[in-house]
């Protein structure tokens, strides 16, 4: 059950990261 939540909070952080790098280029 650890590894499921860890791999949550893996996909959440991909998903954020991808989300800031989106807006950076939207901006450039």
């Amino acid at each position: 059950q650890t590894n499921m939540i860890l791999a949550i909070a893996f996909a959440e952080a991909l998903g954020i990261f991808g989300l800031v790098i989106a807006l950076l280029v939207k901006f450039v």
